[in-house]
């Protein structure tokens, strides 16, 4: 092991340290003490000054190391995307292949577009991703998971994913996560429809409410979540109220508007009241 050319200020403030409680043991220690107590203090003090010295030298220079690595990572995957992109447009060019052209087009059109997003802080996340990237997103919550609920009955509380979902939410709930759902509801056929979702996810600790589309004060046509206050989503739906691509944000002020927005739904909103259960006879 290479030993440092010159000691770092913590390792000659430890040192330092070590030396004058050693003075001051083997001074204050009874004659026949004096070696065994010096002994002891000193090696308190080099054990103290070594972990001074990894503590605020070494970890910091680990961590610097480890994130430069991962910089260098990135930075080979991004030449090895750039040269699978010039072979792939080589092999279409010396194929001549029209057809091939388009759609090698169409991926590095979706790519740029994707990675332009992404720089904003913005991704998106396509329909058929949705089913297990929602079980993602209830699982990233640590404090807080906020949420509308428009979307039909049947295109995601009675699907499997959809029971997945509801369950993990519960979890989150008993796992200290605040999770506030705002049901929006079309008429009282579907509030009916929607009784047994919001009995049980009310049971369970979720803070539910829910409130008519027709007394919104604003047109809603996607369901909305903020996550940590840190993730914003929105889920645009079909006018059928079917689920379609959904659009995230991380920066501040996106998520901030996506809270303003279900605030103005929570206006109208009231907190559901469990129906009581019916005695058994």
């Amino acid at each position: 092991m290479e030993l440092p050319d010159v000691l770092s200020f913590y390792e000659i403030l430890g040192a330092i340290g070590t030396l004058l409680s050693a003075i001051i043991v083997f001074f204050q220690s009874e004659r026949s003490a004096r070696n065994t107590n010096t002994l002891i203090a000193t090696l308190f003090g080099l054990l103290f000054t070594m972990l001074l010295a990894v503590r605020f030298d070494h970890l910091p220079a680990i961590r610097k190391q480890t994130e430069l690595a991962r910089k260098l990572s990135d930075l080979d995957r991004a030449d090895r995307l750039v040269n699978l992109a010039l072979e792939a447009t080589r092999v279409v060019d010396q194929s001549g292949e029209p057809l091939m052209r388009g759609i090698l087009e169409k991926r590095l059109t979706a790519l740029e577009s994707d990675l332009e997003r992404i720089k904003a802080g913005q991704f998106s996340v396509e329909a058929h991703e949705m089913p297990t990237f929602s079980l993602d997103l209830i699982r990233r919550a640590r404090s807080s998971f906020r949420a509308t609920s428009f979307v039909a009955l049947d295109e995601w509380w009675t699907t499997p994913w959809g029971r997945q979902y509801e369950k993990l939410n519960i979890d989150a709930v008993r796992q200290g996560v605040r999770v506030t759902r705002t049901f929006i509801i079309s008429d009282d056929r579907e509030f009916e429809r929607a009784r047994p979702f919001l009995d049980r996810q009310a049971a369970n600790g979720i803070e539910v409410r829910t409130v008519r589309s027709s007394d919104l004060g604003i047109r809603v046509t996607s369901d909305m979540l903020v996550v940590d206050g840190s993730l914003g989503g929105e889920l645009r739906l079909t006018p059928e109220k079917g689920m379609t691509e959904a659009n995230f944000f991380t920066r501040r002020r996106d998520v901030e508007n996506l809270e303003h927005t279900i605030g103005l739904i929570d206006v109208n909103a009231e907190p559901y009241q469990p129906a009581p259960a019916t005695p058994t006879p």
